[in-house]
C-alpha cells in the first residue's frame, strides 16, 4: 500500500526520496516510530543542529529530573503520605510515573544523537 501511495506520501512530506526495504537497518542519527507492524525512520543529520539539539534535550532532562526529584521527596514524605486526601496521592503518583517515563525517552533520545 505505501508504495501504492509513494509519491503522495513524498509530496505531503515534501521529500524527494522514500525507501521502502523490510529488511532496512536504522540509519545512524535517525528519528524512529513504531506502528501497527510498520517502523518509520527520519534521518536527521543536516536537517537539524545536533548540538542545539543536545542542548535542548540536556537542558529538559535537567528540568525533568529536578521536577521529580521535588516529587519524589513529597513521596517519600511519610507525613504528606499518611495526610494527603487518596486523589492527590494518585495525581502526584501518576506525574512520577510521566515524569519518569518522559525522562527515560529523552535520555533515549539524546543517547541517539549523541553517537
Amino acid at each position: 500500500m505505501i508504495r501504492e501511495y509513494q509519491r503522495i506520501i513524498c509530496d505531503l512530506a515534501k521529500i524527494s526520496q522514500l525507501t521502502i526495504d523490510p529488511k532496512m537497518a536504522k540509519p545512524e542519527l535517525a528519528a524512529a516510530a513504531v506502528t501497527d507492524g510498520l517502523e518509520l525512520f527520519v534521518p536527521l543529520r543536516g536537517l537539524i543542529d545536533l548540538d542545539k539539539e543536545r542542548e535542548r534535550l540536556q537542558k529538559e532532562i535537567g528540568n525533568l529530573e529536578g521536577l521529580l526529584a521535588k516529587l519524589e521527596v513529597k513521596l517519600f514524605n511519610a507525613d504528606f503520605v499518611s495526610r494527603a486526601p487518596a486523589h492527590i496521592l494518585e495525581t502526584e503518583k501518576s506525574k512520577q510515573s510521566d515524569y519518569t517515563q518522559r525522562l527515560s525517552q529523552l535520555r533515549k533520545n539524546l543517547s541517539q544523537i549523541s553517537n
